[in-house]
């Protein structure tokens, strides 16, 4: 499967680095410059996960089976100019649902 993170703060680091283990992962950010590795810490344990090379893009790819947003609620809107008008569309309704809005 192909995943696009559209966010890669530390909840789209978390699910993109796990995710990653077993899919093709894309994180979409404003600035794509040279990337470090990411890098997870379980909080109650030693457990660590790392992406060596994460991928990144400025847009989210057109191959993607799936987009998790992983924004806060006040970069929803800016955030969701990277999708397409149809993606766009369900993304935007479903946040309306869960945030509880009309």
């Amino acid at each position: 499967m192909k995943v696009a993170i559209l966010g890669a703060g530390a909840l789209g680091r978390v699910y993109g680095v796990r995710l990653a283990q077993a899919h093709d992962v894309t994180f979409v950010m404003k600035k794509t410059h040279e990337q470090e590795p990411f890098q997870i810490e379980r909080v109650d344990s030693e457990e660590s996960h790392t992406l060596e090379e994460p991928v990144c893009a400025h847009a989210v790819p057109a191959e993607a089976n799936i987009v998790l947003v992983c924004v806060r609620a006040e970069q929803l809107d800016e955030a969701l100019t990277d999708l397409s008008p149809e993606d766009r569309a369900k993304a935007e309704a479903a946040a309306r649902k869960w945030l509880g809005a009309k």
